[in-house]
């Protein structure tokens, strides 16, 4: 497994209990999502805690599918659905699972942002909410959009952002290009 520190982003532990994760259909998909490396649980003994690995694999699918989803749908997509049909296997209601995905978020609108393209997690919003929590405007802050605070004020902001990815996905050649 020589690849694990040139694959591996972050791990996380929470308690197994005998049990596999929420998402995960022991051992078949042992290897948790992440085609990128072969991390095979089937071999392991009955362990007190689970890791949960997340890789660049992951991230990707989360970029796909969002991609995806401007292209193709209107509004926005709920965490859970995000979870749900990018087959993450993430249970949100682990709070660090949740902050790992507001961290994938994060880390691909930044890539984004630094390409020149908008950000992605304009897309994405909790269940029932009206639009996005302070960590979106936080992170648009440091990616230079203006002081959050102002732009979570801004009624037109947060539509004009998700107009401007869903114009640039849907531009044929920007899809081609950089998808």
């Amino acid at each position: 497994m020589p690849a694990i520190q040139a694959q591996l982003l972050t791990i996380s532990e929470r308690f197994w209990q005998g049990q596999p994760p929420h998402g995960v259909n022991y051992p078949a998909r042992a290897v948790l999502n992440c085609g990128a490396f072969p991390f095979n649980f089937a071999n392991f003994q009955p362990l007190n805690r689970f890791l949960l690995i997340c890789c660049p694999a992951m991230i990707g699918r989360i970029r796909t599918y969002l991609i995806r989803y401007s292209r193709q749908q209107s509004g926005t997509v709920s965490y859970l659905t995000l979870v749900q049909e990018a087959e993450l296997g993430l249970n949100l209601e682990i709070s660090h699972e949740k902050s790992r995905l507001n961290e994938m978020l994060a880390e691909i609108s930044m890539t984004e942002h630094e390409e020149g393209r908008p950000p992605l997690s304009c897309l994405v919003k909790v269940q029932g909410s009206k639009g996005q929590g302070d960590n979106f405007y936080k992170l648009c802050e440091k990616m230079g959009m203006g002081e959050w605070r102002t732009l979570k004020q801004n009624e037109d902001f947060l539509k004009d952002l998700i107009g401007t990815c869903r114009e640039f996905w849907r531009d044929e050649t920007n899809f081609q290009k950089f998808s």
